[in-house]
C-alpha cells in the first residue's frame, strides 16, 4: 500500500484520480516541476513525469551495492490551461513512502504569458 501526502498553498490544481495535478489557470504560462525520489538499492528506481501523456523526463537508478538511493530530476514546461502534469512509478520499480515523505513532488507557476 503507498500513501501519498500532499500540501497546497493556494488553488485547486490537486486532484485525487490518478493523483494527477490539473492546470486551472485562465492563461498560458510558465511552469516548473521538479521531483526527489528515494528507495532501496535491492531493487530499481524509475519514476518519470509526463504532460498530456506525454513523457517528458526520467529519474532512474539500477540496483546498487549500497544501503539506499536517491533520484531526481526537473523539467520546465510551457503549460495551458487544461494541462495534467503527473508523476509515473514504472512497473517493477519502487521508490520508499512513509510518515517522513522521503519522496517529494513540487510543482509551480513561474509566470504567465
Amino acid at each position: 500500500m503507498l500513501q501519498l501526502h500532499y500540501y497546497t498553498t493556494a488553488g485547486r490544481d490537486y486532484t485525487t484520480p490518478g493523483f494527477q495535478f490539473l492546470l486551472s489557470l485562465s492563461c498560458f504560462g510558465r511552469g516548473l516541476g521538479s521531483y526527489y525520489c528515494h528507495g532501496g538499492s535491492s531493487q530499481t528506481i524509475d519514476v518519470s513525469l509526463h504532460k498530456n501523456g506525454q513523457h517528458m523526463t526520467v529519474a532512474y537508478e539500477l540496483n546498487s551495492s549500497d544501503s539506499d538511493d536517491n533520484v531526481s530530476n526537473g523539467v520546465s514546461l510551457q503549460l495551458e490551461v487544461g494541462d495534467q502534469v503527473y508523476l509515473h512509478l514504472a512497473a517493477n520499480a519502487h521508490i520508499w513512502g512513509n510518515s517522513y515523505n522521503p519522496s517529494t513532488f513540487h510543482g509551480m507557476l513561474l509566470f504567465t504569458v
